[in-house]
């Protein structure tokens, strides 16, 4: 029982957790160089990630109000294309 519940621990983290080419590139940074180096881009790649959420947020938000008359339309699209999608 304790094997399958580590095992699917492991499966979660493996598909919540994944290293994209950014994560692999600040590792391999602070790898050749110093942890301070490493610290330092991984707070810049947060802060421009940070960045570009806010302008989603803010920019959906403005967004919203502007495709609000289309949004049944729009709902229907979206399910075709999923069921297409399914097919």
């Amino acid at each position: 029982m304790t094997a399958a519940i580590v095992a699917g621990l492991l499966a979660g983290y493996g598909i919540a957790i994944p290293v994209g080419a950014v994560g692999a590139y600040l590792v391999a940074l602070t790898a050749r160089t110093s942890l301070t180096v490493g610290a330092g881009a991984a707070l810049g790649v947060a802060a421009v990630d940070g960045g570009y959420a806010i302008a989603a947020v803010l920019g959906g938000a403005a967004l919203a109000g502007a495709i609000e008359p289309y949004a049944g339309p729009l709902r229907w699209a979206s399910a075709a294309v999923l069921l297409v999608m399914a097919a």
